[in-house]
């Protein structure tokens, strides 16, 4: 098992789907084009934010 250090969990992994699409509704639509280039994953969750 290995130990992984705090600032290294990303967030969206750990928190439930609505409360990453919560916390993600606060970026400006720059940031979230910004976020959606972080992983497919975020992409996902940025496209959804946008509506």
């Amino acid at each position: 098992m290995q130990i992984v250090p705090v600032t290294r969990v990303d967030f969206t992994s750990v928190l439930p789907r609505f409360l990453s699409l919560y916390v993600m509704s606060f970026l400006t639509p720059r940031d979230l084009c910004s976020a959606a280039q972080v992983s497919w994953h975020w992409r996902v969750l940025a496209e959804q934010v946008r509506g």
